[in-house]
C-alpha cells in the first residue's frame, strides 16, 4: 500500500528540515571534517531529489491511495521535536561560554521533560507549537551575552546597526562599511529597517529575529482560525504548524536567528503566501510587496504568483494586485534609490551578482563554495561560474512552463515554488546553508494547502 499524500508531503518536509539541518549545524552532529567538494555534491544531490519529488508529489494528489497507511502524527511529532530539542541542548552548550550555567540548564531539563511527555500521552499541535516557541525562543534569549554582535561572529547584524545609526544621524545607510574588511549593505530596506524599533530602544537587535521566526507560527494559527470553516483544510494547517515547532527547535535554526538577518524575509514571504490560501489577495499582494522590499529573491515568488492570479482572475484583477505590489515596494525602496542610486544598486544588486566582485573575492579567498551545500563549487573550479545565472534562469523559466501546463492550480503553487527556491539555490554562485531555507517556509505553506479547493478559472478579460 502507498503512503497517503499527507503523509508523503510531511515526510519529504521533515526530510529537507533535516537536511538542512545538518548542513547547517554540523558541529552538533559531528560532522564538521566532512566539508568539501564531495560533500557538497551529496547534499546537493539529495536537495535535487527533494525539489523533483515536491513537483512529483504534488501532480500525484489526485491519485493518492485512499486506503493508505496513516502514521500516528502526534507521537511522530513529539518523537521529533524531542530529538530536535537534545540536539539544540548540544548547540546551547557549545554557544554558551558558561557550561554549567543553571539557568540553561533548567531550560534544557524542562524541554526534555515536556517533549517525552508529549511523546507518551500526544497533545495537540497548538501546544506542541507554544511549547516549541517557548524553550526555542530560551534558547535563543541565553545565547545573546555569549555570541555577541560583532564582525568576528558574523558581519551581517553588526551591518544592519551600522546602517541605522547612519540613517538616524541623517547619512545615506548605503555606503561602504569597515569591519575592519570592506563591505556594503546589501540588504533592501524592509530588511534592516525592521530592526529600527529594538535598535532605538536599546535592546538586543535580534529579539527582532526571535519575533519573525514566531510569527511564521502565529501566521499558520492564524489561518487554522481563519479556516475553521473547511475542517479538512484545518487539519493540513494544524499539521504545518506542529511541523513548524519542530523547525524552530532546530539548532540551525537557532543559529542563523542569532547571526543572520534572513528571518525578515521569511517571515514577509510567508505572510503573503499564507493570506492567498486565506483568499485575501489584496492583503496578500501587500505583503508580497513588502517581502519583495525585504529581499531580492522574491523574484523567484511573484511569476509563479502572478499566473495563478491569472487563472483565477484573469488580466484586470491581475494587474490591480500586481499594481499594488509594485507600488508599496516602490514607496519603500524609491527613498534610498535616488539618495544615492550608484552606492545603492552595487550594494543591494552588484556585490552579490556580479561574480568579479563578492563572489570572486570569497573565492580567491579559501574556495568556500567548493564546500557549501551547492554546484557552484564545480563551476568556478573549472572557470564556468558565467553559466550559473544562465541556468537558473533556465530552471525556472523550465517550471514557470511546468506551473502553467499544470493548470497554475493554487494547490501546485507552494510546492512549485519549493522547488524553485532549491534548484535556484544549487546553483547560485554565492550560497550559504540558510539561502534554502526559503524553501523550508514554503514547505510549510505547502503543507498548509493540501486540501485547497479551487476555484473556476476566471475569462481572461474578466475585471
Amino acid at each position: 500500500m502507498k503512503l497517503a499524500f499527507r503523509e508523503t508531503m510531511l515526510i519529504l518536509t521533515l526530510a529537507l528540515a533535516l537536511t538542512l539541518d545538518i548542513s547547517g549545524a554540523l558541529h552538533v552532529y559531528g560532522l564538521g571534517f566532512v566539508m568539501s567538494q564531495r560533500y557538497a555534491l551529496l547534499v546537493s544531490g539529495l536537495l535535487l531529489i527533494c525539489a523533483a519529488a515536491w513537483l512529483v508529489c504534488s501532480v500525484w494528489f489526485d491519485r493518492a491511495n485512499e486506503q493508505a497507511i496513516h502514521f500516528d502524527w502526534g507521537r511522530l511529532l513529539a518523537g521529533a521535536a524531542l530529538l530536535i530539542w537534545l540536539a539544540s541542548c548540544y548547540n546551547g552548550i557549545w554557544l554558551l561560554a558558561e557550561l554549567l550555567s543553571w539557568v540553561w540548564l533548567l531550560v534544557a531539563l524542562s524541554g526534555v521533560v515536556l517533549f517525552v511527555r508529549a511523546l507518551v500521552r500526544p497533545i495537540s499541535n497548538l501546544a506542541l507549537a507554544c511549547w516549541a516557541a517557548l524553550f526555542g525562543s530560551c534558547a535563543r534569549l541565553l545565547a545573546f551575552d555569549d555570541l555577541e554582535i560583532v564582525p568576528q561572529n558574523g558581519d551581517m547584524l553588526p551591518l544592519v546597526q551600522a546602517a541605522l545609526a547612519n540613517l538616524l544621524e541623517g547619512r545615506n545607510p548605503y555606503q561602504i562599511y569597515r569591519m575592519p574588511w570592506e563591505v556594503p549593505l546589501t540588504y533592501l530596506p524592509v530588511t534592516w529597517l525592521a530592526y529600527l524599533p529594538s535598535f532605538q530602544l536599546g535592546l538586543d537587535i535580534r529579539i527582532t529575529n526571535i519575533a519573525a521566526e514566531l510569527s511564521i507560527g502565529a501566521a499558520l494559527v492564524w489561518l487554522s482560525r481563519a479556516l475553521k470553516d473547511r475542517p479538512s483544510q484545518q487539519k493540513d494547517v494544524d499539521l504545518a504548524l506542529a511541523v513548524w515547532a519542530c523547525i524552530f527547535l532546530q539548532p540551525s535554526s537557532v543559529n542563523w536567528a542569532l547571526s543572520t538577518s534572513a528571518p525578515i524575509f521569511w517571515a514577509c514571504v510567508v505572510f503573503g503566501l499564507v493570506l492567498l490560501l486565506a483568499e485575501r489577495h489584496w492583503q496578500a499582494a501587500l505583503a508580497l510587496g513588502l517581502a519583495a522590499a525585504a529581499s531580492p529573491l522574491s523574484v523567484i515568488v511573484m511569476p509563479f504568483v502572478a499566473l495563478f492570479w491569472l487563472r483565477r482572475f484573469g488580466w484586470y484583477r491581475t494587474a490591480g494586485y500586481l499594481l499594488l505590489f509594485g507600488g508599496l515596494f516602490g514607496l519603500l525602496v524609491a527613498p534610498f534609490l535616488l539618495w544615492s542610486p550608484e552606492s545603492f544598486l552595487f550594494g543591494v544588486w552588484r556585490w552579490f551578482n556580479d561574480n568579479s566582485l563578492y563572489p570572486r573575492l570569497r573565492w580567491d579567498m579559501d574556495h568556500t563554495w567548493a564546500r557549501m551545500p551547492g554546484l557552484s563549487g564545480i563551476f568556478w573550479r573549472r572557470g564556468l561560474e558565467y553559466l550559473l545565472k544562465p541556468i537558473q534562469m533556465l530552471l525556472m523559466l523550465a517550471l514557470l512552463v511546468w506551473f502553467v501546463c499544470h493548470g497554475a492550480l493554487g494547490r501546485l503553487l507552494a510546492p512549485t515554488i519549493v522547488a524553485a527556491y532549491i534548484l535556484f539555490t544549487v546553483f547560485n554562485p554565492v550560497v550559504w546553508p540558510y539561502f534554502y531555507v526559503p524553501a523550508l517556509v514554503m514547505a510549510l505553506v505547502a503543507l498548509a494547502a493540501l486540501e485547497r479547493p479551487e476555484a473556476p478559472v476566471a475569462p481572461l478579460g474578466d475585471a
